[in-house]
């Protein structure tokens, strides 16, 4: 569990800042982001998704992850469902930030973040249209 307790301290520890993802970021937590990534990697690693200007550095879903949100959308809306499965993977920023930025004119940043990760956890497939 030395693992498990050095990936909750480098967690807390990115979450204690308060700037946006960007090289100095990345420089200033390199630590903390190699622990997360190594610790994560045998669960499918981390991404940096971003949304319009947005960067959130989220988990991709493991199939414990998607099988507990499964069972439990069943009485939420498509945008709480995109919600739970974003707070579930979320690394940085928080979910009051991103609930922030939802209030403040970036709805679509939990739907598009959420199907970036369902993406990645290989559970959708990209969809093509063409007019009829």
């Amino acid at each position: 569990m030395e693992g498990l307790q050095e990936y909750r301290n480098a967690i807390a520890e990115i979450q204690a800042v308060d700037m946006p993802i960007n090289d100095e970021f990345i420089q200033k937590l390199d630590g903390p982001i190699k622990i997360i990534r190594q610790f994560l990697e045998p669960k499918g690693g981390i991404l940096l998704v971003e949304v319009a200007e947005l960067q959130l550095l989220c988990r991709i879903p493991s199939r414990q992850i998607l099988e507990e949100i499964n069972k439990r959308i069943k009485n939420l809306d498509a945008f709480e469902s995109d919600r739970l499965l974003l707070s579930r993977c979320l690394i940085y920023p928080s979910i009051d930030v991103v609930n922030g930025w939802v209030e403040s004119g970036s709805p679509g940043v939990v739907s598009s973040a959420s199907r970036k990760l369902l993406q990645e956890a290989k559970i959708l497939e990209d969809a093509t249209a063409k007019k009829f």
